[in-house]
């Protein structure tokens, strides 16, 4: 039982010591002084004397383009299209999944 409270009694000590700021690589005689007294400051008083610490910027999502479609009709031209919504013809066709240059009136054709 002596041995059980022998490793109690040294487990305490090392935990005070180490709360109070003492080391266990600077000697008997200074690790039983208070932290004051060696030139520190305890663990509460650094928290206090610390300066904040900078947030990285958070990553806002980037925006949704809100989509708009259009209804072709008659005279309508991909080029003519593209030329009113200030878009490409490539662009038309890669939103509309469009192989050629062929539209339809009344077709519904997404232009952002």
């Amino acid at each position: 039982m002596k041995l059980h409270n022998t490793f109690a009694a040294t487990l305490i000590t090392a935990l005070a010591l180490t709360v109070s700021g003492g080391a266990f690589a600077k000697g008997p005689e200074q690790a039983q002084q208070g932290p004051a007294q060696m030139g520190q400051q305890s663990p509460v008083q650094m928290e206090q004397h610390q300066p904040p610490m900078k947030q990285e910027p958070k990553h806002a999502a980037p925006k949704k383009q809100k989509v708009h479609f259009i209804r072709v009709h008659s005279g309508d031209t991909l080029g003519k299209i593209a030329k009113k919504y200030h878009t490409s013809v490539t662009r038309l066709k890669r939103l509309n999944h469009l192989r050629n240059d062929t539209i339809y009136v009344g077709q519904r054709l997404r232009i952002s």
